[in-house]
């Protein structure tokens, strides 16, 4: 009797976990990009929101001075008892409701332990862990993940606690995962969030493993450590190189008395489709007014306001609602929904169907379009330019209005390669914080009379050139050269010199470092020459 009831409540459980009512699929990431439950892709263009410490204020009103603003997400302020005032379930409910009511996807993040244990007040992330796991907030964020994603923990490491940042926050998203939670989970970065050491950055691959469901999305907060466009477009483009997804939860004009680039981060963030929150609707006080949004809860901008909604690459020009608020009548249909072009500079038309103002963006630097806005039928043209290396590549072009996104797969196929193919490949030798080796291996089937090598090494913290050499010989000249963003290294095959067929001929350039272990897949290799009479191109990273 004993196994038969066992029996039949497992039945019982696996029925009520596939019952219609219970399927709580919601946002998910699908090839490094966070897409809505409709598998609609959705780029986050939204506001702070402050509500752990203006409880008493009318919230409901503030949300929709927020959407009015086109905002498609509010990043919510609760905190879980261990610096303020436990939010209960019964509010967290509330608040999910009110930003559904006007079509914004609420980011739920607790505040305690925002620069643990640097701030001496604030609570590691495990606090954070019981708040989400607590049977009154999970009733109110269950069934809710088509318009709910958690930020486990505000900023939960401060400056010196990166030894503490990978396994403890590894910890926190498994607990959350077997506490049954299916939502898509938002970490915050390292360093207060900026991630000046890069620990995030470098460790993000591990993180995403360590997610069963692989549905993570990572969230960097820009402000003094990020003054120029360089380290914006590192940390970014190492991001794109790991096809993982990547938000700027928090931003604003300054922090702390120092200016931020935030006109790289709007750019950027719309080339490349990351999202971003600015921080925050109001109420940070005298020591951070400037970024305030609106004036006093009003509705009147201040100078960060208009910047962030009214500006180039702002939420209103490039803000759409998540798909799950579809307009009732609203409707935008493109043709074809995908594109394969040839490696030449290539186009195609693309008609749009609709009866809504809409935009187009693409999101890779080789895509570009010409036409970019309409309203109700048009079209529009896809360009791609020459892919001058040998591997195909892809990118995406969205049309969006009315709430509305539709999502263009374009391909571009690789350059073919001469007669007796010429390969590369680059390998990682040694990686340490002290000394670094990177290797391209060369092999040929006809012979090269030409061949040149450009290996571009990130100035990440601490490294320095300390040497190369090749296993040819003297009919190769080398050298390198440095800039504070980049070193470079060239081999080339001296004038009148000849390489007959070979396998994994090498091509090492040496780095040395500080301690702070290199991250290498923004580093770079290009080879150019002949072989068997036909020119060549080849490129790749390590």
């Amino acid at each position: 009797m004993q196994a038969v009831l066992q029996h039949f409540a497992r039945l019982l459980f696996l029925s009520l976990l596939l019952a219609p009512g219970l399927s709580f699929a919601g946002f998910s990431i699908q090839s490094g990009q966070l897409v809505d439950n409709n598998g609609v892709p959705f780029i986050m263009r939204g506001i702070n929101y402050p509500y752990t410490w203006y409880q008493s204020r009318p919230t409901q009103q503030d949300f929709a001075a927020m959407a009015a603003t086109g905002a498609n997400t509010v990043r919510i302020v609760l905190s879980t008892g261990g610096q303020w005032a436990r939010v209960p379930g019964a509010q967290v409910s509330q608040v999910i409701q009110w930003a559904k009511d006007n079509r914004m996807i609420a980011v739920l993040e607790v505040h305690d332990s925002t620069g643990w244990s640097e701030q001496t007040t604030a609570v590691p992330i495990s606090n954070a862990v019981a708040y989400w796991t607590s049977s009154d907030i999970r009733a109110a964020i269950d069934g809710q993940e088509n318009f709910v994603i958690i930020n486990i923990a505000n900023e939960p490491f401060g400056n010196t606690t990166n030894a503490n940042y990978v396994p403890d926050t590894t910890a926190a998203i498994q607990a959350l995962r077997a506490a049954g939670l299916t939502h898509t989970i938002m970490i915050d970065a390292a360093n207060w969030g900026q991630d000046w050491s890069n620990t995030m950055r470098t460790n993000a691959m591990q993180l995403w493993n360590a997610d069963s469901r692989r549905n993570l999305l990572f969230s960097v907060h820009m402000y003094e450590v990020y003054q120029t466009s360089a380290p914006i477009i590192a940390y970014m483009q190492a991001f794109d190189d790991m096809a993982l997804p990547l938000v700027i939860g928090e931003f604003g004009p300054q922090n702390n008395g120092q200016p931020v680039d935030v006109e790289t981060v709007f750019s950027q963030a719309q080339q490349r489709g990351n999202g971003y929150i600015g921080w925050s609707w109001s109420g940070n006080g005298s020591g951070g007014v400037v970024l305030d949004m609106v004036q006093n809860f009003s509705t009147t901008f201040s100078p960060w306001g208009e910047r962030i909604v009214n500006g180039a690459n702002g939420i209103r020009a490039t803000s759409v609602i998540a798909s799950v608020f579809q307009g009732a009548g609203n409707t935008l249909n493109v043709s074809p929904a995908s594109l394969s072009f040839a490696a030449g500079v290539s186009s195609s038309p693309v008609a749009v169907t609709s009866n809504v103002s809409w935009t187009v963006t693409d999101n890779q630097p080789w895509l570009s379009v010409a036409v970019a806005s309409g309203t109700n039928n048009g079209s529009f043209t896809v360009i791609a330019a020459a892919n001058t290396g040998t591997a195909a590549r892809t990118g995406t072009v969205t049309v969006s209005g009315g709430g509305i996104s539709r999502p263009i797969a374009v391909t571009q196929a690789g350059q073919s390669s001469p007669t007796g193919s010429v390969t590369a490949t680059g390998v990682v030798t040694s990686s340490s914080g002290w000394f670094s080796e990177e290797q391209l291996r060369l092999s040929n089937t006809a012979t090269i009379t030409a061949l040149s090598i450009t290996i571009t090494v990130q100035r990440t913290t601490g490294v320095s050139a300390s040497g190369q050499y090749n296993t040819i010989g003297g009919i190769i000249s080398q050298s390198n050269s440095s800039t504070a963003s980049a070193i470079t290294y060239v081999f080339s095959l001296n004038s009148g010199q000849t390489l007959s067929p070979g396998t994994n001929r090498t091509f090492a350039v040496q780095m040395s470092g500080n301690g702070t272990v290199h991250p290498t897949s923004g580093d770079t290799y290009a080879v150019t020459g002949t072989a068997g009479g036909q020119p060549f191109t080849l490129s790749g990273t390590f």
